[in-house]
């Protein structure tokens, strides 16, 4: 058996340069464009990637008709370039940041369900603990955002935890359950509709989703298929809670929105609230986090607060001051 590579070797002998090259050629591969990225010659390039197999051991990447394309050993080697890319990229960023009077920066992947309620609460928390932090937000959805984290372009991430959705590299700490309602614009008829009339209704519209497959549509497929409907008919996918808002108000569409956050529109007049609410037991709301970030400061702290935060909204909602 071959003899594996120590790692103190790695640490003298590979550069940065070599994690950014095989970054690229992960990404094109092509070893043409890469050199041309790079600013350097075809060779020179074909001399890189020898020096980093070299330097490892073993062959990353095959050429083909198509181009060229990595071994099983290259993925991984690519994905942790990545990695070690995007938290070099955070160091500077942070950097820049304390030296222009902050005293750190933290990046935080937000579902639409986080932000209600956890995020603007965790936020205190943080500039409690770290006075003057900056919170960098990222919204997105699971696959967005997951695959933010899997390439270490996140801290963390604050929303539905899908974990089949999940890679292997990722966990997750459940905080609470959060509700999903169905909304549709105040001067729809289905609004003013009878229950019968509405879930005769429900079918006929289409929908406005984060995606097909996604947590709320499967939460809704679930309670349609409760109620004998078919699935919705999916026609504008969107996680922007504007944009729902928007296309509510000028198309016949029906969404879904956390109730925590479809309570302050309706309150303003922006949408009704129909009679469904969808399960919450099944995709909780939680931190989603990688693996290799346990037991650092930064996530320990982070997980910490949002359990505080967690238990303070349980607490409240027990008592009856959130609806």
């Amino acid at each position: 058996m071959k003899k594996p590579i120590e790692f103190r070797s790695l640490v003298s002998r590979l550069r940065m340069r070599h994690f950014e090259f095989l970054h690229r050629l992960s990404l094109e591969l092509n070893l043409g464009r890469v050199a041309r990225q790079m600013n350097m010659t075809q060779p020179t390039a074909s001399k890189l990637l020898h020096e980093i197999e070299t330097v490892l051991g073993c062959p990353l990447f095959v050429r083909n008709r198509r181009g060229m394309s990595p071994t099983v050993e290259g993925q991984v080697v690519a994905r942790r370039a990545s990695v070690l890319l995007a938290d070099l990229r955070a160091t500077h960023d942070e950097l820049i940041s304390v030296q222009h009077g902050s005293v750190g920066r933290v990046r935080i992947g937000v579902f639409p369900v986080a932000v209600a309620q956890l995020l603007p609460a965790l936020i205190a928390r943080l500039d409690e603990r770290w006075p003057g932090i900056c919170v960098a937000l990222e919204e997105g959805d699971e696959r967005s955002l997951s695959l933010a984290l899997s390439e270490g372009r996140l801290d963390c991430a604050l929303g539905r935890v899908v974990p089949a959705a999940l890679t292997p590299d990722l966990a997750y700490l459940v905080l609470y359950n959060e509700p999903s309602v169905v909304i549709a614009s105040a001067d729809r008829p289905i609004a003013k509709a009878s229950k019968r009339q509405m879930h005769e209704q429900l079918s006929q519209y289409p929908w406005l989703m984060p995606y097909t497959g996604s947590a709320s549509f499967n939460m809704l497929s679930a309670q349609l298929a409760n109620l004998g409907l078919q699935a919705p008919r999916v026609v504008v996918e969107s996680i922007s809670v504007f944009v729902t808002l928007e296309m509510l108000k000028h198309q016949h569409l029906l969404s879904v929105l956390p109730k925590s956050v479809a309570q302050g529109y309706a309150a303003e007049g922006k949408v009704v609230m129909l009679p469904i609410e969808l399960p919450s037991t099944t995709y909780p709301v939680g931190v989603i986090y990688r693996k290799d970030q346990e037991g650092s400061e930064l996530l320990t702290e982070l997980l910490a607060n949002a359990q505080q935060v967690a238990t303070a909204t349980k607490r409240d909602r027990s008592r009856g001051l959130m609806i």
